[in-house]
């Protein structure tokens, strides 16, 4: 019986440790605090107090007041102290400064008193707008031993644990981390055998394989990406065993671009392949073999994804509820997404991505693969896709780099332009000084004579032409060896400029086609054009654009007409010069400059006429 006031030493979120002037020291657990100053506990309610040297599991002793303290009614504990340190008298800096200075003493979080604790700054924090510590969450988790790691994930302050203590809790059969889990994600979840479910973090491809190649009746797969070719073939090889197949996947530039697996080989093999179209997409990464085996987890079926990344996923076997419900996911997939008879031939736009970032990952992909083929000329041919692709791409070797000789002859070219263009000039200040000349003696010898105001108009404009020239060879030389974005091909056509102003390129083609930035992709003949980097279309505008046509492996005979328009002048400067680069594969780089001087949104200037035939290859003119 507590029988003296008790002395409060620490408050936590629902508890406060005291000692009482008998040297009883525990702590009194409060299920509900008032909002007011203090916290009274009248005389008769009852107060369990944990002692700190005979706590258990099954709680603590019942104490109860049963007489007046200090000829009081109740006994008056301060609400909260911590929450009362925040009031309103004080700045936000000196909010954030108190706040900074309670994480630095906040303990280990191994213990319920530490980890109630906890939960106190979260609310704290959680009641400014902003908060007081934006990191607050994650330096109380990687505080936390692995029991308070999951119970941050269990009461949602987090959206990640660890998955192998979660696997092992599902084994053990946790009826409250199953219950969880079927809430949050929609599954059906029951108690799994230890022999029925194994985690994997590394060598997931090769299980897989194992696997696939012992399928006796079905595979069905849904996932986001599929690039690897290792379970391609795996798939094929079951298709050749009469295997029932079928997949879903996302129609994008990853799993249809040009540098992708074929799955058209799958559909002659007899495989149902559905399409996500966008706007849709479908982020599901799961596999269900023969009805009695699901992969499940974070893996994509890409080689980054094996080789780069850090993965999971999970092999369930002999588990029908399991097993059932991603049969029925998989159903509702292919219902949702109708199968194709074969790939579609284009991927559609979409606006918040742009095609350069799908040719990255691409590259990345490429450049992986070769990183483990064990056949030299696969791997070279894989490294000069993957630079065609991005040429800084960092993951291939410099041996292998094509980027160095292609700058090489990138700043070859602009050394003779710029030669040219010196060359030029000085034989336009020839001219000038040769016309002033003439104008002098003219002057002297016959005042009256119309020729000089000829002769000053031909000065006047051939002087406009040598300042345009210097303004062109300084933007070369800006602009000139800064290195091409966007991919090579057959044929590649380049535009630089430097200010924020909307140049589009515009590549007119054979048929009467045109590739442009509202029509970014032209197929004729079975070969494709791409323009695959559109700059300054939308903020945030960049003082250093580039555009760019490139055909991959080939294009139709014929001749085309390359315009740059001008489609929204809106800086302030009062001349755009630009670069246009044509570079036939196989040939030196032709580069022209330009100035556009009419200001006005809409205006076209034709550059070039390329003809292109297969005997002759190119020829390339000027206008």
């Amino acid at each position: 019986m507590i029988s003296k006031r008790g002395k409060v030493t620490k408050v936590f979120n629902y508890g406060y440790t005291v000692e009482t002037e008998d040297g009883i020291k525990g702590t009194l657990k409060i299920e509900d605090i008032p909002n007011s100053d203090t916290t009274q506990f009248h005389i008769g309610r009852q107060i369990e107090v944990y002692d700190s040297g005979r706590r258990s599991a099954k709680g603590g002793i019942i104490w109860q007041i049963q007489e007046p303290l200090d000829n009081k009614d109740t006994i008056d504990l301060p609400n909260s102290p911590i929450s009362v340190l925040f009031n309103d008298n004080k700045s936000r800096e000196e909010l954030e400064s108190l706040f900074s200075v309670l994480i630095s003493y906040l303990p280990r979080i191994e213990s319920e008193n530490s980890y109630q604790l906890a939960l106190q700054l979260i609310n704290i924090n959680r009641s400014f707008k902003p908060v007081l510590d934006r990191n607050l969450i994650n330096h109380i988790f990687i505080n936390s031993n692995k029991n308070y790691k999951l119970r941050l994930w269990k009461d949602g302050f987090i959206p990640y644990c660890n998955i192998y203590e979660l696997a092992k809790l599902i084994n053990l059969g946790d009826e409250e981390i199953i219950s969880i889990l079927n809430d949050k994600y929609n599954l059906s979840l029951s108690k799994i055998s230890n022999s029925d479910v194994l985690v994997l973090s590394k060598g997931i491809e090769e299980k897989l394989v194992d696997e696939l190649s012992k399928a006796t009746h079905s595979i069905f797969v849904a996932v986001a990406w599929f690039t690897n070719i290792v379970l391609f073939n795996e798939i094929l090889n079951a298709l050749e065993r009469g295997i029932n197949v079928k997949i879903v996947l996302n129609n994008d530039l990853i799993n249809n671009g040009g540098y992708c697996l074929n799955f058209n080989d799958t559909i002659e093999k007899g495989a149902e392949i559905h399409i996500v179209e966008y706007p849709s997409h479908m982020n599901n990464k799961f596999c269900i073999i023969d009805e009695k085996i699901v992969f499940t987890g974070s893996y994509n079926w890409t080689v980054y994804a094996e080789h780069n990344n850090d993965e999971n996923c999970l092999m369930i076997k002999n588990n029908e509820d399991v097993t059932q419900s991603y049969m029925h996911i998989f159903n509702d997939l292919c219902q949702k997404y109708e199968a194709v008879d074969e790939m579609p031939e284009n991927v559609p736009e979409k606006p918040e991505y742009d095609r350069s970032s799908f040719k990255c990952y691409i590259s990345d992909e490429l450049a992986t693969r070769a990183r483990i083929s064990r056949s030299n000329s696969e791997r070279e041919q894989l490294f000069k896709s993957a630079l065609r692709l991005r040429p800084d791409n960092s993951l291939v070797p410099d041996s292998y780099r094509q980027d160095s000789s292609e700058n090489i002859r990138q700043r070859e070219a602009v050394t003779r332009t710029l030669q040219q263009h010196e060359q030029r000039r000085q034989e336009e200040e020839r001219q000038v000084h040769s016309l002033r000349v003439r104008r002098e003696e003219l002057t002297r010898e016959s005042p009256e004579s119309e020729e000089i105001n000829q002769l000053t108009e031909q000065i006047s404009q051939i002087e406009s032409a040598i300042e345009d020239s210097k303004a062109e060879e300084q933007t070369l030389e800006n602009l000139g060896n800064t290195s091409l974005e966007g991919q090579s091909g057959k044929l590649r056509i380049n535009l630089k400029w430097d200010t924020t102003d909307d140049l589009d390129l515009h590549l007119c083609l054979p048929n009467g086609s045109e590739i442009f930035f509202s029509q970014k992709e032209q197929t004729v003949d079975g070969f494709r054009g791409y323009l695959d980097v559109d700059a300054n279309a939308g903020s945030p505008y960049t003082t250093s654009p580039q555009e760019n046509i490139y055909w991959e492996d080939g294009l139709p005979e014929g001749q085309y007409t390359v315009k740059v328009v001008l489609y929204c002048y809106r800086s302030s400067e009062n001349k755009i010069p630009f670069v246009l680069t044509i570079w036939p594969q196989d040939k030196e780089p032709k580069i022209k400059t330009h100035t556009i001087k009419k200001l006005e949104d809409r205006f076209e200037i034709t550059m070039a006429k390329i003809t292109y035939t297969k005997s002759q290859g190119f020829r390339i003119q000027w206008t």
